[in-house]
């Protein structure tokens, strides 16, 4: 089954730190192994007997060893531990001084922490006898990177470390790092793999960094670490040539000097990220070093600082890549990169896989007609685009803008960049049949040029090309405010498509060859619109999320189901949070596949959906609408998908407890176990006291017990009472129906009580508008073209439309009879369509009572039978009117129109 909530694709490798997390799991994993290979595994059955302050908590497995937890205790010395624990944790704590007694750590110990202490010296070579120690954490102490801090052989005796944390320790001295040197002593732990220092020492690594062959991993600053190495010298990394993963993240770095990374000829992994003074001018250094390494990763996020311009990069920063053949990931992310020089896409190695350059500033250009180039591309992320930052996190502008790349002058010259780009020709065909005027590439476009400018050269919008292998796009969050027409996409493999969190208002089109696209995430768009044919190309479509829209309306009209249609594969779909009122019963008929279905968190009074046919259903979630009860068609239909382990969940929902609900609660009671969290559910009785499902027989019994109370004398009595006046209500009602819903509005329109109904209108003889028009929405296009051009335009009179004058927010009645109120005339146009509308009846019965009540007898009313109307169709006012009236008829000719339109301008008037 799926998951019901589609979690978000986590961004990969979005810690820097998530290699130096698998190497502890690793480690550990490494250290329990040794422990049971050496020493055995003698049984958990005295966890308690574990350390001699009792305070500690003892607790483990045959998997990973007896743990002794002695953090977050506040103690200030290190307890005795006995010889069965492999795993010691002793972090934020009070230890200032590091001093192990023998025999207070036992051999067999594989794993050490003691961060977050006050530890500030060695005292006696603690680790002399710790030769089976794997893991050791000093991390984020007091420990100072000088020599009478760390002693030449205090880790001498770590005969197996692997692993070594002493990040954090210089926090106080990043203001004067001049005497800071990395320890000496860590070139004596031949088996490290893994080590995380303080990036202070301006100098390099000492040649005791030499016999560290088995050095793999060096991480030098993250967020949590101090590091600050304003200029890395070529010779920083020659005494620790075997590392194969480095990350300098947060050292404040802001030159690089060529030739610092091509002693390490074995890198794989390298992070220079939110170093924001370092900017695009190092990739010229940086690539110069790396086309010669064997770079599998390469982390450049944030080497600009948050504010300013943006930024772009240019050829001859790349330059140097273009034939590397093993570089896989690029991170760009958050450089207030706004635009490539064209030519440095087709640059870039084409063994790239994953890109992702979300959180900057990327604007459309003629790069984009150079993607096709990346022929192994998988991953590209351009999620959360002009982001906004935080101020606190650094407000000053660096200065570090660039201006905008331009076209090399020489034409001819493209196609030599572009020799790897797959559909290059056809493009090249498609803007030479354009009959181009300019004869230079600095002519026809420049590289920051908008879409609009690109159209002005092609004649119809070119296709957009697509990576061969892409399969996942990100553009979440990027402020993208437009509507989706047709999107010509050039033949992919795209799978997985995310556009959630933007203000794609409008899905009116479709997007071309994207059959392969198995996840969408449209949500939260303020989307008020899809079109039919809009999934058209998704066939292979399983999940779709729109939750977070607005897509109620539409989705209430689409009877046929024509907008899912085509989604015959659709395995999940969310629509929560839409203000969907009403589900058409065929919206999903075409959903056989479908799993889960969300459409929680909206204003469903009913739910009537036909979902009979979906024989994979494994979760409908219902949750938190208005539903009082479920239909005796939806019940059947989850007594018919029970078979299947339908899961319903109906929570938050105002049902009532009642005796017309009191079938669908037994209901309900006698399955509980299709309901998801049953228990929790609430029904309110008719004295609003609210009954809790967790009590849920007492809930039922109180209800059956009112209903049967006196039921049948309750009933009768209350029948004829209330037959007889509703006879009498109705008859008095119906006979004065049009004068009191006129005096009704009226009185509330006016004077918010009643009074005197004559207006100061009839004191100066002007009104507002000259005429109210009252008509059917079908003829709307003459009203709005032909009747408003001849009345408003050429002679000059001011009238009211409905769709146009109304006031937003009023009721449609209270609308209707202040608005032919405040109008001399009321011109009523006469079709077979308007003769079916409820409110154009109104509109002519409160024109009616205006007549009678407000204007003296004096009649509003203009009538023009725009189409034929047979008598038989006219209701009985309408023919008095008629009897006793003039009308007009619309002649719909030539010569007919120009009297016709006089003829009515001058009645108005009047």
């Amino acid at each position: 089954m799926l998951p019901y909530k589609t979690p978000q694709r986590k961004q990969h490798d979005a810690n820097r730190g998530r290699n130096m997390a698998t190497m502890k799991f690793v480690v550990v994993v490494l250290a329990v192994v040794m422990m049971e290979a050496v020493n055995g595994y003698s049984g958990m059955q005295n966890h308690q007997h574990c350390v001699s302050d009792v305070r500690c908590r003892c607790n483990g497995s045959e998997d990973t060893g007896l743990v002794a937890d002695c953090s977050n205790l506040n103690i200030s010395s290190i307890p005795k531990f006995y010889s069965n624990v492999t795993k010691i944790l002793l972090q934020r704590n009070n230890i200032k001084h590091l001093k192990i007694e023998d025999r207070q750590f036992p051999r067999s110990v594989l794993y050490l922490d003691i961060s977050e202490n006050k530890l500030e010296t060695f005292v006696d070579d603690p680790f002399r006898s710790m030769d089976s120690l794997v893991y050791l954490d000093l991390g984020n102490n007091l420990l100072k990177y000088m020599p009478n801090v760390f002693p030449r052989n205090v880790f001498k005796g770590l005969k197996s470390l692997s692993y070594l944390n002493l990040q954090g320790n210089n926090v106080l001295n990043t203001l004067h790092p001049d005497n800071l040197s990395y320890p000496v002593s860590i070139g004596d732990i031949a088996m490290l793999t893994t080590c995380l220092l303080d990036g202070v020492d301006q100098t390099g690594f000492p040649s005791e960094f030499k016999d560290l062959l088995h050095l793999e991993v060096l991480d030098l600053g993250n967020e949590a670490a101090t590091c600050e190495l304003p200029i890395l010298r070529s010779n920083y990394f020659e005494n620790v040539t075997s590392v194969r993963n480095l990350s300098l993240s947060y050292c404040q770095i802001r030159f690089i000097e060529n030739g610092t990374f091509l002693k390490l000829t074995q890198l794989y992994f390298l992070n220079v990220s939110n170093n924001d003074r370092l900017t695009f001018g190092v990739m010229s250094n940086l690539t110069s070093d790396l086309k010669a390494l064997p770079i599998h990763t390469l982390d450049i996020s944030r080497i600009h600082c948050d504010y300013g311009p943006g930024t772009s990069i240019y050829v001859d920063d790349v330059v140097n890549l273009r034939n590397h053949t093993h570089l896989r990931r690029l991170y760009l992310n958050n450089n207030r990169l706004s635009l490539p020089e064209f030519g440095v896409i087709s640059l870039l190695p084409k063994s790239l896989r994953f890109i992702s350059a979300n959180q900057n500033r990327l604007t459309f250009g003629s790069y984009v007609f150079e993607l096709a180039g990346f022929i192994n591309l998988e991953y590209f992320d351009g999620s959360r685009q002009y982001t906004s930052h935080d101020p606190d996190t650094g407000s000053r502008d660096c200065k570090d803008w660039r201006a905008p790349p331009t076209y090399s002058n020489d034409f001819q010259a493209i196609p030599s960049i572009l020799t790897n780009l797959q559909d290059f020709s056809s493009s090249i065909q498609q803007m030479s049949s354009t009959k181009l005027v300019a004869t230079n590439v600095s002519q026809v476009s420049r590289p920051n040029d908008s879409l609009t400018s690109t159209n002005s050269i092609v004649s119809s919008p070119p296709t957009f090309p697509v990576p061969g292998n892409l399969r996942e796009v990100l553009f979440f969050g990027s402020v993208l405010d437009y509507e989706i027409r047709v999107v010509p996409l050039g033949p992919n493999n795209l799978t997985r498509v995310d556009i959630h969190g933007n203000l794609l208002h409008s899905w009116s089109g479709t997007v071309l060859n994207i059959d392969k696209v198995k996840f969408i995430d449209g949500s939260n768009n303020y989307c008020t619109y899809i079109s039919d044919n809009f999934f058209d190309h998704c066939e292979n479509l399983e999940e779709l999320l729109l939750h977070d829209n607005l897509l109620g309306n539409v989705l209430k009209t689409d009877e046929n189901g024509n907008i899912f249609r085509r989604l015959v594969h659709l395995k999940l779909l969310d629509l929560s949070w839409n203000r969907i009122q009403e589900v058409p019963n065929l919206l999903l008929k075409n959903q056989n596949n479908l799993q889960i279905l969300n459409i929680s968190n909206n204003e469903m009074l009913t739910f009537d959906l036909n979902f009979e046919h979906m024989n994979n259903l494994q979760y409908l979630n219902l949750s938190k609408n208005r539903l009082s009860l479920l239909s005796k068609q939806t019940r059947k239909q989850i007594d018919s998908c029970r078979s299947h382990n339908l899961t319903v969940n109906l929570y938050g929902n105002k049902l009532q407890c009642s005796c017309e609900t009191l079938d669908f609660l037994k209901w309900l009671g006698e399955r509980r176990n299709t309901f998801d969290d049953f228990h929790s559910y609430e029904c309110r009785f008719p004295d609003e006291t609210t009954g809790n499902f967790s009590d849920f027989e007492n809930v039922l019994i109180r209800l059956k017990t009112s209903c049967n109370k006196y039921t049948g004398l309750i009933v009768g009595t209350t029948f004829g009472v209330c037959l007889a006046i509703s006879l009498t209500l109705s008859g008095i009602v119906y006979r004065y129906r049009w004068k009191i819903r006129y005096l009704y509005y009226m009185t509330k329109t006016k004077y918010r009580g009643y009074s005197s109904l004559v207006t100061d209108y009839e004191d100066r003889d002007e009104y507002p508008y000259d005429a109210f028009v009252s008509y059917c929405e079908k003829d709307g296009r003459f009203v709005r073209g032909d009747l408003l051009n001849n009345l408003e335009r050429q002679n000059g009179l001011t009238l009211c439309l409905h769709q146009r004058d109304f006031i937003p927010g009023h009721d449609i009645a209270e609308n209707i009879t202040k608005a032919i109120h405040q109008s001399r005339k009321t011109i009523v146009i006469v079709s077979k369509s308007y003769l079916k509308s409820y409110w154009c009846m109104y509109e002519f019965n409160m024109a009616r009572m205006e007549s009678i009540y407000a204007r003296e007898g004096n009649s509003v009313l203009l009538l023009v039978f725009y189409d034929n109307v047979e008598p038989t169709d006219l209701p009985l006012t309408l023919m008095d009117l008629i009897d006793s009236k003039s009308y007009i008829e619309y002649p719909d000719d030539e010569q007919g129109n120009v009297v016709f339109w006089g003829k009515l301008a001058e009645s108005i008037s009047m």
